[in-house]
């Protein structure tokens, strides 16, 4: 055996030393003393009584969120409004930087795109400005001052076959004149067709007629400041009065007014000539 071994026990079990069964024992108590810590912990925890509420959460306050205010509803409607401000102002600029040939083209584009309808709107008598002069050249009077003549738009101008072809006619609740008006145009409208398909325009047709007026108006005012010129000047009423019959009796032959002269107006110059031959 090795010099530095000790002999085996009698009893047949190893020896163990006195430090080492220190150490076992220190290890031991540590151990329990754990133990009994971690059971005093568990045991001695706080469990809420029947009496005592529900615990609730805190409620964690946080930033104020920032709001954004909402668009007001006219500023919306302005927004989308803007665009189509702008859509109309480019349609301007483009259609006066273009030649006049140009914008002729362009307004006449946009006519035919626009449907005719004959139903005249509420107020008025007709649908197109001009079935409107037509009433006025046609229904006035001869000897009375021409109506004017304002120029075709391109929208009847466009549609004129559909405006000539087109009937409007007089309702119950239309007035007398009205009535009259609508039925003049109506006759007109069947003269200028005629008047087209022998090789004319409805410019030519209207201007012819209002030269009769014009030339109706300008012999009404020569009668008219014949008569109150010899009644003004001539002191004898039955001449005066038989030289009004005879020029009433030819513009009658023309169709056209009668010169009316006023009583009072007869009074006046009989009263200036009276005064004129005192003097």
């Amino acid at each position: 055996m090795p010099w530095n071994q000790k002999s085996p026990p009698a009893n047949g079990h190893p020896q163990m030393s006195k430090r080492k069964l220190l150490h076992y024992t220190q290890f031991a108590l540590i151990g329990a003393l754990g133990i009994a810590a971690v059971l005093f912990i568990l045991f001695t925890k706080h469990t809420p009584s029947e009496n005592e509420g529900e615990i609730k959460p805190i409620k964690a306050i946080g930033k104020i969120q920032d709001v954004t205010p909402q668009t007001n509803i006219s500023q919306r409607i302005s927004s989308e409004e803007k665009p189509r401000q702008d859509d109309r102002q480019l349609e301007i600029e483009r259609f006066r930087a273009m030649t006049p040939d140009e914008k002729l083209d362009f307004l006449y584009e946009r006519a035919k795109n626009m449907t005719y309808d004959p139903t005249p709107p509420k107020g008025r008598a007709f649908s197109s400005g001009i079935e409107q002069v037509m009433s006025w050249i046609f229904t006035t009077r001869l000897g009375d001052p021409p109506p004017p003549f304002p120029r075709m738009s391109i929208y009847d101008e466009v549609h004129l076959a559909e405006i000539i072809l087109s009937d409007n006619p007089a309702s119950q609740d239309d007035s007398e004149d009205i009535k009259y008006a609508k039925e003049t145009v109506s006759l007109a409208k069947k003269e200028l067709v005629k008047y087209i398909k022998e090789g004319g325009d409805i410019e030519g047709f209207l201007t012819y007629y209002r030269d009769q007026l014009s030339e109706a108006h300008h012999e009404y005012n020569s009668a008219r400041r014949m008569v109150f010129e010899a009644y003004r000047t001539e002191s004898d009423r039955e001449v005066c009065d038989l030289y009004l019959q005879r020029m009433n009796a030819e513009l009658a032959e023309k169709g056209i007014k009668e010169v009316v002269v006023p009583e009072k107006l007869i009074e006046r110059f009989s009263k200036e000539m009276s005064t004129k031959g005192n003097e």
